[in-house]
């Protein structure tokens, strides 16, 4: 059995390749999603009780809930709930992103001040 290319790859296709890479590379450096404009808004039972701007280094605790806010991430360092599904959540940074302890009834969302940034969709 004589096999055969199909089809044999040219200099074009490398830059097509490149003009991709590149242009998506454009497109990242035109985001300009801050650190300093984004804060983390913590509410428990549907009530603020903390907002803290992502930009400072500190570890908030709320009843037995260790969140820990760095470099413009937050995550829940520690949890008493019986699964932890907000202690494996991981860090998140981009507004819009959200972190939910259900038996703590701890809601942590992030929020930017800046104009330009809407959320079309969120999906997990």
């Amino acid at each position: 059995m004589n096999k055969q290319k199909f089809y044999k790859i040219s200099k074009y296709d490398f830059a097509v390749a490149m003009f991709i890479l590149l242009f998506s590379f454009s497109l990242m450096s035109f985001k300009n999603l801050n650190s300093d404009n984004k804060k983390a808004f913590i509410y428990k039972n549907n009530k603020l009780v903390e907002k803290t701007s992502l930009s400072q280094k500190k570890v908030i605790n709320i009843k037995k809930m260790k969140i820990e806010v760095a470099e413009g991430h937050l995550r829940v360092l520690e949890s008493d709930c019986p699964n932890k599904i907000c202690k494996h959540s991981g860090w998140i940074s981009n507004p819009y992103q959200t972190i939910v302890c259900v038996p703590n009834k701890i809601l942590i969302e992030i929020i930017s001040d800046s104009k330009d940034i809407e959320c079309n969709a969120v999906s997990y």
